[in-house]
């Protein structure tokens, strides 16, 4: 079974993305920062990644960056998600080959279907 990690400082964003993809069949777990995520991708494996850009700390964009340079992690797939996807974010996925970008608020079809093209 397929395993996304779902990366945002809000944890309503949080449950509401586990609940979409418990009922989609998907295993999942959620941290709150982009400290969390690199930290847990060290210890467990994850098909995909869904990282908000906007938090505080370490926003998504630094996370990125950090997990591309890490050779046990690199290769993983991230989507951004944002409330707002503009070109500094189509720029910072594209350079950071990241496979996509969602737009919160989460619509739950749109984000199951994108969750199962990404996997």
């Amino acid at each position: 079974m397929a395993k996304v990690l779902v990366v945002d400082d809000d944890a309503m964003v949080r449950k509401m993305a586990a609940f979409i993809l418990n009922k989609g069949n998907v295993d999942n777990a959620g941290v709150g920062s982009g400290e969390e995520a690199i930290e847990l991708l060290k210890k467990e494996n994850f098909d995909l990644v869904v990282l908000d850009i906007e938090m505080p700390q370490m926003g998504g964009i630094e996370t990125l960056e950090i997990i591309r340079q890490d050779e046990t992690v690199k290769d993983i797939k991230v989507i951004f998600m944002t409330g707002t996807i503009d070109e500094k974010t189509k720029s910072a996925a594209a350079r950071l080959e990241a496979v996509g970008v969602i737009e919160k608020p989460l619509k739950p079809v749109e984000f199951m279907e994108i969750i199962n093209e990404k996997l």
